[in-house]
């Protein structure tokens, strides 16, 4: 599954191993993965917005940075 998430003024592409769930709370608007690794899933949070771009540009839990593109014009 590719993600684009958006944090600092950049878009980020990130790749999430297979049978990764996404659900997004209408209450908070806040945004969780669950990310199968290892015979258990891992609850990433897209809040705050560092924390995905962290893990993916490390690797943990399978994840990947795919690529960083600018928000636009200035961003």
């Amino acid at each position: 599954m590719l993600v684009r998430h958006h944090h600092a003024g950049r878009w980020y592409v990130v790749e999430f191993p297979e049978g990764t769930r996404v659900y997004r709370s209408r209450l908070t608007g806040m945004t969780l993965l669950h990310v199968p690794h290892e015979g258990r899933d891992v609850l990433v949070f897209d809040q705050p917005g560092e924390l995905l771009v962290q893990l993916s540009e490390a690797g943990r839990y399978g994840l990947r940075l795919l690529a960083i593109e600018s928000s636009g014009a200035g961003g």
